[in-house]
């Protein structure tokens, strides 16, 4: 049998009849490679494997600092998962990266912190500031917002007459024994036509909500909401009403008839729509209050400024700031203006 020629160098060549531990069965004859060197005799050199003895170390490592996240918070208990499997990987060699999902919807804490940030910017942005020592210029659509009913308001008399003028065009289909007639006037020349109709069944009101001088075509009649002669809310667009667009959401007046009021031919109403908003007097900050009240018109500019300058949730008569009036705060005199 021929010798094979070894086509590794650094391999120990196999030969016919030679024992690998040295030993010798046969004359040993030497075999030379295709190029007359003689093969090598040496091992061959495995590649380094990573020793065991370090790797343990560094795993016990890795479970420490989890359980430390654990231990703190157990919102990170994904994020340490994620990290460990990642760091592990990269101890294994050969083996692929394992591919990170993608972020969870939970915003983490330095998200949060710039949501709050962002917010806290927008609520100072919001607060008025005087332009000048003791002048306050207030815009009625940046600085104020709806807030329902939150401070004690008065009441306006809105009068009832036994006949309706010539604008009334058109009337309801009425069951009573009588009707009264009456016309909520609102800014900018807005007038709402009614009539209460005095049904045996409870007193009934047609309002002329298109102002169309048609009060069949207005929807159907607001009824009896309370336990005096005639109670409940009229609801308006805020933004219609006041011609501010910024001011979203509904402007509501209550409605109520007792047996004061009736002897007075009136209707009693006030607006449950107050508008709030923060001002920056002497370098701190108040709650303010714009009531449409005693007016009742849905401008918010003409009846002047509460300011809770005690905090209590009140507006007191030392903390209205009627219109053309003035008011002081910490020994600084304010005067305010309004725009829309």
């Amino acid at each position: 049998m021929l010798d094979r020629d070894n086509q590794f160098p650094d391999r120990q060549t196999v030969i016919r009849g030679k024992r690998l531990d040295g030993g010798v069965t046969k004359q040993p004859q030497e075999s030379r490679s295709r190029s007359g060197k003689k093969p090598s005799t040496q091992s061959p050199q495995k590649p380094p494997s990573p020793s065991v003895g370090k790797r343990i170390p560094a795993a016990f490592l890795l479970l420490g600092f989890v359980f430390a996240l654990i231990t703190l918070s157990g919102s990170y208990l994904d994020e340490a998962a994620q990290l460990l499997d990642r760091l592990w990987s990269d101890q294994q060699p050969g083996r692929k990266p394992v591919q990170q999902p993608a972020p969870s919807a939970s915003r983490t804490h330095a998200q949060v912190a710039d949501s709050n940030r962002q917010s806290e910017e927008t609520t100072r942005k919001q607060v008025a500031e005087p332009i000048a020592e003791g002048d306050l210029t207030l815009s009625i659509g940046k600085v104020f917002r709806p807030v329902g009913f939150v401070v004690a308001a008065r009441y306006k008399d809105i009068p009832l007459f036994d006949q309706p003028d010539r604008l009334f065009k058109r009337l309801p289909e009425l069951s009573g024994a009588g009707e009264k007639y009456g016309v909520i006037e609102l800014q900018g020349g807005q007038q709402y036509r009614f009539v209460l109709d005095m049904a045996p069944k409870g007193y009934r009101l047609y309002l002329d909500r298109n102002r169309n001088g048609n009060l069949r075509d207005d929807g159907p009649a607001v009824v009896n909401a309370g336990k005096g002669l005639f109670a409940n809310k009229l609801v308006f667009s805020l933004a219609k009403v006041t011609g501010i667009p910024k001011l979203q959401g509904d402007y509501t007046l209550w409605l109520f008839a007792n047996n004061q009021s009736w002897q007075n031919s009136s209707l009693r109403a006030y607006s449950r729509t107050q508008l709030s908003g923060q001002l920056r007097l002497n370098g701190k900050v108040y709650r303010a209050y714009l009531t449409d009240s005693p007016s009742m018109d849905a401008n918010y500019g003409n009846d002047g400024l509460g300011i809770d300058l005690n905090e209590n949730g009140k507006i007191e008569t030392v903390e209205y700031l009627p219109p053309g009036g003035q008011i002081k705060v910490a020994g600084v005199t304010y005067r305010v203006k309004f725009t829309r």
